[in-house]
């Protein structure tokens, strides 16, 4: 037989109480090396898509629910739309059954393994019924789409007041009277049915009753267990890993020697861990046609997840410890399941090999936070700890307030993000270098909380910590964050806030210890940002103060930016705001302008004519004799004509006198617009040059007609 069909209860699948334990320790089955696979039949593969879209279609009948009344179109169609894709579910099925755990969908007659969910929609689903005191789902063959809409209309009515982790009290007896009471009969809530036990795992559990299971200390029945300490939780997960070696298939061992190996670790271990080991066993049963290595991690699994939630709970577990308590409890795992090799070497069991990776501890970090009480979690949320909470439970925690759309969900958000910012000032580097590796996460968050200015406080105290931080990783991802609030203040026109930052940067000493945050505040600056201050510099709403501080940094490249505008067709409609802007800069790009007339560049030259004949008429007439030599007529043409504006009337006689000393060495086909502004504005300096002209005696001018 490959599967051996029994009740969920253990006592049942060991045979029976410890005093008939030793007398059953001579029947104890056979262990074979390799672990019996569950069937895959190929109808299977084709089943996860439909079972997703089936799980998807009642997750949207039960977020319309709680949106939408009773006969909104939109409940009916999502109504029917599940109904319709679970109902086929269950007939090829005979009945569907989902199981529910920390935050993962399993569906036991499909797979062992929790559903794939790329996209997180399970898991919302999985925690949304696990905190109304769902753990199991079961729809029959037959069941109508009025039990599916009460069901529903349940669930939203508040579930049955469970904790978030759904371990309230009597959360499943609720659920069924409650369905009962509605005569709902083709669903089900947390029913246990019947399932199908490894042969190994029927074996390991008669030997685990041969051994020490329920011993007579145990006391009576109903007595309250006292809850492990770390030493017994760490022979029990000891005890489990070195079971797992005899059942390495990589180890090539016979069904004899599996059994002995299995034999001879129980023997080692004391009776009180064998019994504490058989109970986490009977409270943590194997699912259907699980595997005996999938099944022992996930009961370790499930073993140190409650030892530390318990210790969090009563105290004893400081949030910062967290992590280093589960490096130990994870070390301890790995070192028992080594086993020497070929040729002396070492290696690990399928089990100590998990326990050993990084990312299965990363997750199951963020797992321990995730299954957190709300009352601990707020208590972390709060304090100074907050560092300590693994950035994706804290992410999405944030979104959800953020999706919430209230005014007091948003508030908490904002509060939180704050509070966890603020670490970035804590003495412990480790503190640090964890609030700043989330807060890279968090970028969209932040984006949604402060759609307008950002808060001081993040650059401040993100500035403290740049400019005394001494470890490179820190400070560059330090820098990294500062660069991302820069441009989240620029992109939402916080230009006072992207100053503060800048300011600060800037003002940082001289020295070599301080380059980073003079090449950060080079990087604020550069591309896509400049030419956004730029472009807000010449919107069509009044100058804000600060844009001319913050331009006046890089003069050139302003220049630059104008001149490249100005050949552009629509450059003229922005003429008047380049203008306004130059004055309100000043003295720096002004004087930049006046150089610029000298350049040999051509566009540079007349773009400098241009806006300087409007923001400072005055320099451009001084720079006239100097420059005018070396241009060419039609650039004089542009002076000359800028200059004789009505507009630059209080310049007219200036104009004119410089005019007149321009008049032998300008164009001929520009002096006769000089000649007419003398004229004009009444030079009488210019008079004697006019009668020479006139007369016909001046060397240059004497075949040119003129109006005088």
């Amino acid at each position: 037989m490959d599967r051996l069909k029994v009740p969920l209860s253990l006592e049942s699948a060991a045979g029976g109480s410890y005093q008939d334990g030793v007398a059953a320790a001579e029947f104890v089955p056979t262990v074979s090396a390799a672990a019996v696979r569950p069937a895959e039949p190929r109808q299977y593969a084709g089943l996860t898509a439909e079972v997703e879209r089936g799980l998807r279609s009642l997750q949207v009948l039960l977020r319309s629910a709680r949106l939408y009344q009773r006969n909104h179109p939109q409940l009916l169609d999502s109504l029917e739309t599940a109904y319709e894709s679970l109902l086929s579910l269950a007939r090829r099925q005979n009945g569907l059954e989902f199981r529910f755990e920390h935050g993962r969908v399993l569906m036991p007659k499909l797979t062992p393994a929790p559903l794939p969910d790329l996209r997180g929609e399970l898991e919302t689903l999985a925690r949304d019924l696990q905190r109304a005191g769902i753990h199991s789902l079961r729809f029959a063959e037959k069941f109508n789409v009025g039990e599916l809409d009460t069901f529903a209309e349940l669930l939203h009515s508040g579930g049955c007041g469970v904790e978030e982790n759904g371990n309230g009290p009597n959360s499943s007896g609720q659920w069924i009277s409650r369905l009962a009471a509605s005569h709902v009969e083709g669903i089900t809530v947390n029913i246990q049915s019947e399932s199908y036990v490894d042969t190994v795992l029927a074996s390991l559990i008669a030997a685990l009753v041969a051994f020490g299971g329920r011993t007579p200390a145990e006391g009576a029945e109903g007595t309250a267990r006292r809850a492990p300490d770390v030493q017994e939780l760490v022979a029990a997960l000891q005890l489990i890993a070195r079971l797992t070696l005899p059942l390495e298939s990589a180890r090539a061992l016979s069904a004899e020697q599996s059994a002995r190996g299995i034999h001879q670790v129980l023997e080692a271990a004391g009776k009180e861990t064998v019994n504490f080991l058989f109970r986490a066993m009977g409270q943590y049963s194997p699912r259907d046609s699980e595997r005996p290595q999938f099944y022992l991690l996930r009961l370790t699994e499930n073993l140190v997840l409650e030892f530390m939630n318990a210790e969090f709970a009563a105290g004893k577990l400081a949030p910062e410890a967290v992590r280093g308590h589960l490096e130990r409890l994870s070390d301890a795992i790995v070192v028992a399941g080594g086993y020497s090799g070929p040729h002396a070497s070492q290696h690990l069991s399928l089990l100590a090999i998990e326990w050993a990776k990084d990312s299965h501890r990363e997750e199951f970090i963020e797992r321990f936070w995730a299954d957190l009480p709300s009352r601990e979690r707020a208590a972390v949320l709060r304090g100074t700890d907050i560092w300590c909470m693994h950035p994706g439970v804290l992410r999405n925690m944030l979104q959800k307030l953020v999706e919430d759309g209230s005014d007091a969900a948003r508030l908490e958000a904002r509060n939180i993000y704050l509070n966890y910012v603020r670490c970035l000032t804590l003495p412990d580097a480790q503190a640090r270098r964890a609030v700043v590796s989330g807060l890279g996460d968090m970028t969209a968050i932040l984006e949604t909380l402060w759609s307008h200015q950002l808060p001081e406080d993040f650059s401040r105290s993100a500035l403290m910590t740049l400019e005394k931080e001494r470890s490179p990783q820190i400070a560059a991802m330090v820098a990294a964050f500062l660069e991302t609030l820069g441009r989240i203040a620029a992109q939402r026109g916080d230009y006072l806030g992207f100053e503060r930052i800048l300011v600060s940067l800037e003002s940082a000493p001289d020295d070599s210890e301080h380059d980073h945050m003079k090449a950060l505040a080079q990087r604020l600056v550069a591309q896509d940002r400049w030419l956004l201050l730029v472009d807000a510099a010449l919107a069509n709403r009044p100058l804000e103060p600060v844009l001319p501080r913050l331009l006046q940094r890089d003069p050139e490249r302003l220049l630059d930016r104008l001149t490249l505008l100005l050949a552009d067709a629509r450059g003229n409609e922005q003429f008047p705001a380049m203008c306004r802007l130059l004055r309100a800069i000043g003295v720096p790009v002004l004087g930049l302008l006046e150089a610029r007339l000298y350049e040999a560049r051509r566009q540079r030259v007349l773009a400098a004519i241009r806006l300087l004949a409007v923001a400072d008429c005055g320099r451009l007439l001084r720079a006239l004799p100097h420059s005018m030599g070396s241009w060419e007529w039609s650039l004089q043409d542009l002076a000359v004509s800028e200059l004789a504006r009505p507009s630059n009337a209080a310049l007219a006689g200036s104009a004119a006198f410089v005019f007149s000393t321009l008049l032998g060495s300008a164009h001929p086909l520009v002096v006769p617009m000089m000649m007419d502004h003398i004229g004009v504005a009444q030079e009488t300096t210019a008079i004697p040059l006019l009668m020479e002209v006139a007369a016909g005696a001046h060397e240059s001018l004497r075949d040119l007609f003129h109006r005088i």
